[in-house]
């Protein structure tokens, strides 16, 4: 049997097994021979992107085991490294140079990030005020919008909670929990993030329940609590216990179901559909698919920079599609570099859409 026979929309067994959320199926047919269409591949450069956009270590293995190539750029130009770096994910910027082929000795925007992260990482703040034992007290301004959080809970070995411990014996005036770094993670978010269930039991056992209760909640940057984090990586654990202490109400679980694998597949798909449909200036299979509420105005439909369909028909000048938009009421928002659609436009002189969105 040929695995690898596609069908009439370009399609084989494990696009269909993919996108069709039959997951377990994928690395099988991988195994057997089956490989992803050529045609098919910056769509899957983008879910890789926007999975490592989301953090999901889980559907990042299971493209990476299926024998996508992380080299290979998305419709935006990017690859995975770069949107792990643009995220400052550092464990996946490592994943992805230690554990696959991806190429990046002449890539600048890397090598910069690990020069510095390399820098960072061998600053020795933690043992340096853990072997002071003099009773001088550390700024709390140290802290601020600084990598702290991170310094705290990089490792994952048990003398990783023996400093943490020893740290907030000798500076009980620090409360920890209370900083973050520079992505707004705390360091219960990072323990989380880095499966270390001894530390999250440390800090529930050291702070009040209230504060912890609302630290799980806290969401960074990207919009993510550690609750999230631990239901999005499937550190099932972590999340059991905090659930079980904490949070019990079924709204929030809910909640966190829809940031599962499944649901953020759905949603890329249709941002992929959208974005796709915009790029190739293709107004009424658009508007049929508004026609059907197959897309919502509600909806921004944003990649991982935050563009939104708005942007790239800005980009790509494509007037009717922005008047199409526009009639559907769909709304302006700034991407993650604060550029709306019509800074685009002016950007590229395309003064029919500027005039378009000034009114």
């Amino acid at each position: 049997m040929n695995v690898n026979f596609f069908d009439k929309f370009g399609g084989n067994a494990l696009f269909d097994a993919f996108v069709n959320e039959h997951f377990h199926l994928c690395e099988f047919l991988y195994s057997r021979g089956a490989r992803f269409p050529e045609n098919k591949q910056k769509e899957f450069s983008f879910y890789l992107n926007c999975f490592v956009n989301e953090n999901h270590f889980a559907a990042i293995q299971c493209l990476m085991k299926c024998g996508l190539n992380p080299n290979l750029s998305d419709f935006n130009g990017e690859n995975a490294l770069h949107v792990a770096v643009m995220n400052n994910h550092s464990h996946l910027v490592h994943y992805f140079i230690e554990e696959t082929k991806i190429s990046f000795a002449n890539d600048l925007l890397v090598t910069d990030y690990l020069s510095n992260n390399r820098k960072s990482q061998s600053n020795p703040h933690v043992d340096i005020l853990i072997e002071n034992k003099s009773n001088e007290k550390i700024s709390q301004s140290l802290f601020e919008g600084s990598p702290w959080p991170y310094f705290l809970c990089k490792d994952t070995n048990e003398n990783n909670l023996k400093k943490i411990s020893e740290f907030v014996q000798l500076n009980p005036h620090v409360n920890i929990i209370e900083y973050v770094d520079y992505d707004l993670r705390s360091i219960a978010h990072l323990a989380v993030v880095q499966n270390q269930l001894e530390i999250i039991r440390f800090l529930f056992q050291n702070y009040g329940t209230s504060q912890m209760k609302q630290l799980m909640s806290q969401e960074d940057r990207w919009g993510f609590s550690p609750l999230d984090e631990a239901y999005r990586l499937e550190h099932f654990e972590i999340y059991q216990f905090i659930q079980q202490n904490f949070l019990q109400s079924e709204n929030q679980i809910s909640k966190f179901q829809n940031r599962s694998w499944t649901s953020l597949l759905r949603k890329w798909k249709k941002v992929f559909l959208f974005s796709s449909l915009v790029i190739s200036n293709e107004v009424e299979q658009i508007d049929s698919l508004f026609q059907r509420a197959h897309f919502i105005s509600t909806e921004t439909y944003a990649d991982y920079y935050g563009r939104t369909p708005m942007h790239l028909a800005a980009i790509h000048g494509h007037f009717n599609v922005v008047k199409l938009l526009v009639q559907y009421g769909y709304h302006s928002t700034p991407d993650r570099f604060d550029r709306y659609p019509i800074d685009e436009a002016k950007q590229r002189n395309f003064q029919e859409i500027v005039q378009l969105l000034q009114k």
